[in-house]
Formats: structure tokens, C-alpha cells, sequence
């Protein structure tokens, strides 16, 4: 059987499927850290209501919870309803699929939902946010969905900046200080920032038919960096329509970045039914005791890309020694 190779969220993850996300293969003698196995059976086997610990407030077009999430001993199983399980085992993924017509949304589904709970079982912590890499550090941009993210890290790579996460960044922290994990090689752009970014939005996939956003290979616009980087800052975006306003980056007080570190928090009602929400909640005050969180607030408007650009650098840079 014919097995696929590769770099998710700096995990080596050995596939007999393959993704259609544009990703990093590892290197040839690098052992696997994780498997994606596919049932092959399309049922979804039954499972005692008594294991489930979620059930999502929002329905699918079955009118069931969208996502679910069972334990049955050591194993856990994150549903879909009637259309995917993925069953949890330590460094193992097996994923079954009810139907082809759901092909499109294995990607999405293992990529958000199930690996970066997989990591929040092992210490880590995944948030709402882009990251570059600026000097060998990570500087992550935290905002609300249109507010700006893509746009600026679209920006920041094509400046020659390597990406290291698009809309979900990995945190880890230890004694050593806060970590970021890179996500994979892929940007998600609407219509309008392709045409503005790479001259033409043609031939590029929708990340989910659904929705407007594009699959833009990192490569298309600029340079990746795969591993784990230190962070340096991290920017909560403050995108006004106020004309020439001076780019600023001002710091946030601790408990105001601990409260826009949990707002940004991805799969929070997940991780708290699963009994990890005094842990996360923990986790994000170590990043924010070991990391200053700044407001960055600029003018709306593509012509302003490279002066905020330019500032969040200068920022990162002129205090990367502290």
C-alpha cells in the first residue's frame, strides 16, 4: 500500500491517504511521529451515549451537532455526525468516512478539529492566529475572522518573511520559554486578496465550497519555515478606516491579553467538556507572563501593507534581545 509523507504542525504524520492541503514532505529519515490510518469500512460503528462528552451547539444538515467527542477508555473518537469518525490512539489516526461527497472536508476536519486537539492532549495549545518568522523568531497576529490577518501575514511572506502558520498557530510552553509550531505550507485568501497578491485568482480551489476563501500554496508567495521557533510577540490587529493613522503597537496590560488570548482560543468549548480547560487556561498565562502582547493598529487599505509592515518588524527587531 502506497503511504504519503508529511509536515503537519511540526509533526512527522505518515499517511495511507493522501491530502489535498498543499504540505511539506519530511525528510526521508525522519521517523513518524503520528499515522492516518483509513477504515475501510463506510459505517460508523455505534457508540454508547453514555462516552459522549461534547455534543456541539451548532447542527449539521442532518440536524445533529455538527462535532461530538466520545471516550471509551483510552480511546476517544471525534464525530461527525453520519459522515466521519476519527478514533484517537496515542501516535495513531483512524479515520472513517461514510461517503466520497465528504472527501473535500477530510482535510478540514483533520487538519482544524483533530490534530490540534490530538496536540491539546499532549500540552499544547492552538489559537486563532498567523506567525512569521522574523530573525529566527515568531511573531503571531491574533484577530477576529475579516479583520485583517491573511491580508498582513499575505504581506509579510511575499516580503520575504517565511510563514509559519496562516489561521492556526500551535503554542507550546516550557522553562525554556513559548514555542510555536509550524502549521502547514498553505494560505487561505478570498478572491480579492488573490488578484491583489498573486495577479489573478484563477485555477485556485476553494478551501471548502462553502465559502469564498482560495488553497494559495505558501510557495506561490514567498518562503516557509518548518519547525518549532520561539516566540517573540504576539499582535492582537486593530484595522481601522480612519485615514492616516500612524501605525502604532502598543502593549497590552496582562489581564486584557489573557482575555484575548481565551477569546482566540481555538475549540474552546471542546477542550473544556474534555476536561482541559483548567490546563489551557494555565498554559495561556505562562505564554502571556513569558510574552508581550501588543495592539497593532493601522489603516485599512492594501497601499498601507508595507508601512505596517515594516513597523511590526521594527518592533520585533528593536527589542528581540529582551
Amino acid at each position: 500500500m502506497k503511504t504519503y509523507r508529511y509536515l503537519i504542525y511540526n509533526l512527522c504524520v505518515e499517511s495511507d491517504f493522501r491530502l489535498r492541503t498543499p504540505l511539506v514532505e519530511p525528510s526521508p529519515d525522519t521517523p513518524p511521529d503520528l499515522r492516518l490510518i483509513r477504515a475501510r469500512s463506510p459505517r460508523l460503528p455505534d457508540l454508547p451515549h453514555s462516552a459522549r462528552v461534547y455534543a456541539s451547539a451548532l447542527t449539521n444538515h442532518f440536524g445533529q451537532s455538527s462535532v461530538e467527542l466520545y471516550r471509551l477508555g483510552p480511546r476517544e473518537v471525534v464525530r461527525f455526525p453520519c459522515a466521519a469518525d476519527f478514533e484517537l490512539l496515542p501516535g495513531q489516526v483512524v479515520c472513517t468516512l461514510t461517503s466520497a461527497q465528504y472527501q473535500h472536508m477530510l482535510d478540514i476536519w483533520l487538519l482544524g478539529y483533530v490534530l490540534t486537539y490530538y496536540l491539546e492532549r499532549r500540552g499544547a495549545v492552538a489559537i486563532h492566529a498567523g506567525a512569521v518568522q522574523i530573525g529566527g523568531r515568531v511573531a503571531l497576529m491574533v484577530a477576529d475572522a475579516g479583520c485583517g490577518k491573511s491580508t498582513l501575514v499575505a504581506a509579510m511572506v511575499q516580503a520575504g518573511l517565511p510563514l509559519v502558520a496562516d489561521d492556526i498557530s500551535v503554542l507550546e510552553y516550557d522553562q525554556r520559554g513559548v514555542a510555536c509550531r509550524s502549521g502547514y505550507a498553505q494560505i487561505k485568501l478570498s478572491p480579492g486578496q488573490a488578484r491583489f497578491f498573486l495577479g489573478s485568482a484563477k485555477g485556485r480551489r476553494r478551501v471548502h465550497p462553502g465559502f469564498a476563501k482560495l488553497s494559495v500554496a505558501a510557495a506561490d508567495l514567498g518562503p516557509l519555515a518548518c519547525g518549532s521557533f520561539p516566540v517573540q510577540r504576539i499582535y492582537t490587529l486593530n484595522r481601522t478606516a480612519a485615514p492616516a493613522v500612524p501605525v502604532s503597537a502598543e502593549p497590552l496590560g496582562s489581564a486584557e491579553a489573557l482575555l484575548l488570548l481565551v477569546r482566540h482560543s481555538f475549540l474552546a468549548e471542546l477542550v473544556g467538556a474534555a476536561g482541559l480547560g483548567a490546563d489551557r487556561l494555565k498554559r495561556l498565562a505562562d505564554i502571556v507572563r513569558s510574552v508581550p502582547l501588543k495592539r497593532l493598529t493601522y489603516t485599512d487599505g492594501y497601499e498601507h501593507l508595507p508601512l505596517v509592515r515594516d513597523a511590526l518588524v521594527a518592533d520585533c527587531r528593536g527589542t528581540a534581545a529582551r
